[in-house]
């Protein structure tokens, strides 16, 4: 029997989703089918553990490629490892890259995705973005569980969508029925479904939480969902069975509370979200991504506006969740992906900042915000300064400033001595919270 070492290197990207778990999903999937001696898997890998692998040409190395800072890794194991060296995660960086492509098939995935319960145990880094609740009122540790893979919306930045080619694949009701009993059994009753939307099929969603309610196991439930099929499942059967199962808050992906911006995303409109937001009785923990081109001053008002109104407060969530869903967070930052929409001519688009981005510090700046023309509207609030320390850049007062683009302004700054220790980017994501914030319009 060959030997299968899995590699998944460090990476500076903290949130996983997707495609981004399958060095996990790969892992469980072959686990059965290997002995332990013929399959081995390196979590948070760095370079110098390189020494801690055999030196065997007869090995198969499956290398994580799934973010784009794990590349000087993934480039300098393709060189030096002996052996077959495949890649699998982000099937279009991969290839951009050249490397040999290793692709996890949905037999695999689906294996993957169903023997996650039995290995828990085994993992030291898995958790990342999942590791809480997000809310504070709910403590212990927090795991992944997939009931499906996949994502056939097509928003226009999300590399999901792309990677699996617009398709979903699934587990059967009665599968994952029992992973749940055997989480129970396990002692894991914190999940947080990473199904890129749990509701997808109301009805199947209808049966996993029935059986959940029956437990004895006192699950508590994060998961995801989209906007339509979340007031599609209230519409159908109701919210105390949410409540009966565990649920404890769904993440919607809301992104923008500009009505022309969502729709360029490809989001549901933002009358459904505000529909949504009226009557769920779960709290929805409204997901938001910054800097999409067309982003302007007025796109990141209405984001606040929304925000303000149904967010949470920054004390009502863990620290490390706090930007995101709230009045001042600003949530993910956009992402230049291979293959996602306008990707060939995002230099046009915008200002690039790094070929490795990280999806909570800013990579791209739209021409569209550095054009956006400023409307001085009020001095910031002591309160207010909360956020600002948050990103660790300066509160700044756009007073005098009325009729500049965005650009003149932060250039401004940028030559007064106060700001001299602040780069551009500190100056420009100041610049979006005081947008979000209502400082300017």
């Amino acid at each position: 029997m060959s030997t299968i070492v899995i590699i998944d290197p460090a990476s500076t990207e903290v949130n996983r989703g997707s495609f981004c778990y399958l060095p996990y999903i790969l892992y469980n999937s072959m686990r059965r089918e290997f002995y332990r001696t013929n399959l081995h898997f390196f979590e948070n890998f760095t370079i110098p553990d390189i020494n801690k692998l055999p030196d065997d040409k007869s090995i198969v190395f499956l290398v994580a490629l799934w973010s784009y800072p794990q590349v000087e890794a993934a480039l300098t194991l393709n060189k030096f490892l002996p052996g077959d060296v495949l890649f699998f995660g982000y099937y279009p960086l991969i290839k951009a890259l050249g490397l040999r492509e290793y692709r996890v098939d949905d037999t695999s995935i689906l294996r993957g995705m169903r023997r996650y319960p039995e290995n828990y145990g085994e993992f030291e880094h898995l958790l990342l973005s999942d590791c809480d609740m997000h809310l504070k009122k709910y403590p212990g540790q927090v795991v992944p569980l997939f009931t499906s893979y996949g994502c056939p919306s097509g928003c226009a930045f999300c590399p999901s969508t792309v990677n699996c080619d617009k398709s979903r694949i699934h587990l059967p009701v009665e599968e994952v029925r029992s992973m749940l009993d055997e989480c129970a059994i396990y002692g894991v009753t914190n999940i947080h479904f990473t199904d890129e939307d749990f509701f997808f099929d109301p009805n199947r969603a209808y049966l996993i939480l029935s059986h959940a309610a029956r437990s004895k196991a006192n699950f508590n439930f994060i998961s995801l969902g989209s906007v339509s099929k979340v007031l599609l499942f209230i519409q159908r059967y109701g919210q105390q069975i949410l409540h009966d199962a565990g649920m404890r808050l769904i993440e919607v992906g809301f992104e923008t509370g500009d009505a022309e911006l969502a729709k360029e995303m490809g989001k549901a409109p933002v009358a459904r979200c505000e529909e949504l937001a009226r009557i769920s009785s779960v709290p929805i923990f409204w997901l938001t991504l910054t800097f999409f081109p067309g982003e302007t001053i007025n796109t990141l008002n209405q984001t606040g506006q929304f925000l303000k109104e149904h967010g949470f407060k920054p004390e009502e969530l863990y620290g490390r969740v706090r930007t995101n869903g709230t009045e001042g967070g600003l949530g993910q930052f956009f992402q230049p992906y291979h293959g996602t929409k306008d990707y060939e001519k995002i230099e046009e688009l915008g200002k690039v900042l790094t070929t490795r981005p990280v999806r909570l510090i800013p990579s791209f700046i739209p021409y569209s915000f550095t054009s956006s023309k400023i409307l001085f509207r009020k001095e910031p609030l002591p309160k207010d300064q909360y956020w600002f320390d948050l990103y660790k850049v300066p509160m700044l007062n756009w007073s005098g400033m009325d009729g500049f683009t965005v650009y003149k302004a932060v250039n401004t700054f940028k030559q007064k001595e106060e700001f001299c220790k602040y780069t551009e980017t500190d100056i420009y994501v100041s610049a979006a919270i005081s947008a979000r914030l209502g400082h300017i319009v």
